[in-house]
């Protein structure tokens, strides 16, 4: 009991000791606030690499990779494969033609494109007339959408239709965000901005 109360006193009295010279000792005084500056600065900049670090392993936490050949899903790469889309948390979908590493830098656009319609011409004639309702998190910027590879991928696997045929062409027309109404022909196809999207003719090198 004497050794608890002699223990407490002594902690009390190192105490205001410590008080004593905060309060009265500038050097001291000083001394402990550019120590508690430093600890902030040293949390801060602690905190600011977990919430980096947890953000890149919350993009990446449930990354499913779909290897497409002809508009059919594959498990298996194959180096014919016509491109890979990495679904991110089941949500953002982004576009591959080449092997990427599996750390994912991918931005959402604000584009929206409605009304989405695929025609399927043969000699120039109407055959098919599809309409596509594609969901939001394809608009990511830098994805390609639209030429012959997406349109087979929508058309297998969205739409449960045949893929188009080698003798075939196809259109895709659409709204834009102004409510423009937009058509590309094979072999143009577009490629998502952060704020709007481009028409290309060119083979896609990405």
């Amino acid at each position: 009991m004497n050794f608890y109360i002699f223990f407490h006193v002594k902690y009390l009295f190192f105490l205001y000791l410590s008080l004593y010279a905060y309060n009265n000792n500038i050097y001291f005084k000083n001394k402990v606030n550019k120590l508690y500056y430093l600890l902030c600065w040293f949390l801060l900049k602690s905190y600011s690499k977990i919430e980096i670090l947890y953000n890149k392993l919350k993009k990446n936490e449930k990354l499913k990779k779909k290897i497409i050949k002809n508009g059919t899903l594959y498990y298996n790469e194959d180096k014919n494969y016509d491109m890979i889309l990495y679904e991110i948390n089941n949500e953002d979908v982004v576009r591959f033609n080449n092997k990427k590493s599996d750390i994912l830098d991918y931005e959402q656009s604000n584009i929206k494109l409605i009304g989405i319609e695929i025609n399927i011409l043969k000699n120039n004639i109407l055959k098919y007339k599809y309409p596509l309702l594609l969901d939001k998190n394809y608009f990511i910027k830098d994805n390609i959408l639209f030429d012959r590879k997406f349109i087979n991928y929508c058309l297998k696997m969205i739409l449960k239709k045949d893929i188009i045929k080698l003798e075939e062409k196809y259109e895709v027309l659409f709204f834009d965000n102004n409510i423009d109404f937009k058509k590309i022909n094979e072999p143009e196809y577009i490629k998502i901005n952060k704020d709007s999207f481009e028409v290309i003719k060119n083979d896609i090198k990405k």
